[in-house]
Order: C-alpha cells, then structure tokens, then sequence
C-alpha cells in the first residue's frame, strides 16, 4: 500500500521521503509530510481537514477502530460496520467522514500519477462501488 501525504496537493509519499508521516494530533488518523503541509490542509479552500478533524477522531473513538499498524480489514471491518449500524448517528457521521475522505482520493488521482482502484470511485450514490451502505 503506498501511503501519500494527506494534504490535497502535495504528491509526497512515505517511499519519496524515505519516512513514515506523522499523524494529526487532532483526529490521529491523516498523515502529513510535513507542518506546511498540515497547515495548508487545515485550512484548503475545498477539502478542509478542519471540517472533518474532530468528525474522525469521534469516529475512530465510537467505533473502538486500533491504529493502522494494528488494524486488520477481515477482522476489524465488520465491527465498524456493526458499531455504526447500531447507531444512526455514527452512520451518519461514518457517511460524512467518507465523502470527505473519497473526495481526497479524487483530489489525489487527478493531480497525480497513481492510480485509484475503481471500486473506490464513486458510483451514482456518491459512494465507493465497494461500500456496503
């Protein structure tokens, strides 16, 4: 998995900068190469990472999500699936958090080289062909 910068226009990578990105203190889930990068993130004319900040750190708290390195999609999918049909709220927010977050693959895709999986593009709903909403 090639892990990018998070910021919407930057095409830095973990391999590029031969480094793993520090996380967002705030929700602990985007990385960033750098403070810059955070910075402009924070405050992007079209995909704030402000406006969605607290959303995923309220997410990943709800939900019981383990940190990246820890998480494991068979074993931990179906329990976020589970955590968030159980309550509207979350499903709501689960939903909010995930078109801002397609939304950057978007972003990514078209100012970059690297290719986005087309199940992760989305479809007439506005989600991934993959979801399960």
């Amino acid at each position: 998995m090639v892990r990018h910068c998070c910021a919407p226009e930057c095409r830095e990578t973990f391999a590029t900068a031969g480094r793993a990105f520090a996380r967002c203190s705030g929700c602990g889930i985007l990385r960033y190469c750098s403070r810059p990068c955070l910075t402009r993130a924070w405050k992007h004319p079209t995909l704030p990472h402000k406006a969605v900040c607290t959303k995923l750190r309220v997410l990943r708290e709800r939900t019981n999500l383990p940190r990246d390195r820890d998480l494991d999609p068979d074993r931990d999918r179906q329990a976020f699936f589970d955590a968030c049909g159980a309550d509207e709220g979350l499903t709501a927010l689960a939903q909010d958090c995930g078109k801002h977050l397609l939304a950057l693959i978007i972003a990514r895709r078209n100012n970059s080289e690297v290719l986005i999986p087309d199940a992760f593009l989305p479809g007439a709903d506005g989600y991934g062909k993959c979801s399960s909403y």
